[in-house]
């Protein structure tokens, strides 16, 4: 991991920046330099685990996360809805959504030997059309196309062959708590992300909202909206479950 790492929580607040739960052609301060800083910290409910966000700009960092995005989703390969949204590499095995990185957080979970253990991309430039648009799907009350402020869209989440702990503790811990704690103090409060029917009802558990469905050449998607802000544990940058926003 690079020298120059903060706490993810000294990154500013005002900083505004799926088919899974809830890649280059734009200008560089797309996204504030200081978003993309790779930001550790120790994971609270698992020791000797590192939090932190992918530096896109470190060869050597977006070769190992585009190479376990490969192994996690080369069954998909042959998806046709798969194909139009990620671009797969088959020659060097590695996997990018076809967001630019410019326009994305990735939050990267690492083992004790500082391997990927997991990660979760995030589309944060609502200037840009969303990646759900791919499937005809409109953000409420907006046009296709660009999202309103404090909307971001959840691209991938993924684990690795050396993740080790049960899928409810990596949600709760560095999905929920680490993930979208940060982007509710970035000032997002609502992700949207696109799944299959498979995952639709886990999703539903977790906390995501149906807003619509589809059938594009015989294959069901559907779009999902995520609360962040009232997801996020009490205390880790949003308001506590179950309490309204007066």
């Amino acid at each position: 991991m690079p020298a120059n790492t903060v706490p993810a929580n000294t990154v500013p607040a005002n900083t505004v920046p799926a088919n899974t739960v809830p890649a280059d052609a734009v200008p560089a301060d797309a996204v504030p330099a200081d978003a993309m800083l790779t930001a550790t910290v120790p994971a609270d409910t698992v020791p000797a685990t590192r939090y932190g966000t992918l530096d896109p700009c470190d060869p050597a960092q977006l070769a190992e996360y585009e190479r376990c995005f490969y192994d996690a989703y080369a069954r998909l390969a042959g998806n046709t809805l798969t194909r139009l949204i990620w671009d797969f590499d088959h020659p060097s095995q590695r996997l990018r959504t076809r967001i630019p990185y410019a326009d994305q957080i990735v939050y990267t979970w690492r083992d004790p030997a500082g391997l990927l253990a997991g990660a979760m991309a995030v589309n944060v430039n609502p200037a840009r059309a969303f990646q759900a648009t791919t499937f005809g799907f409109a953000l409420p009350g907006a046009p296709p196309g660009p999202g309103p402020a404090g909307t971001c869209e959840i691209l991938n989440v993924m684990s690795t062959s050396r993740h080790q702990l049960p899928a409810m503790t990596s949600y709760y811990a560095f999905v929920r708590d680490f993930g979208y704690a940060d982007l509710v103090s970035r000032g997002f409060w609502i992700g949207y992300s696109t799944c299959t029917r498979r995952r639709l009802r886990p999703y539903l558990r977790l906390g995501a909202e149906l807003l619509a469905e589809a059938t594009i050449d015989g294959e069901e998607r559907f779009f999902l909206a995520w609360p962040v802000r009232e997801l996020v544990a009490p205390g880790k940058g949003g308001l506590p479950r179950g309490v309204a926003e007066r």
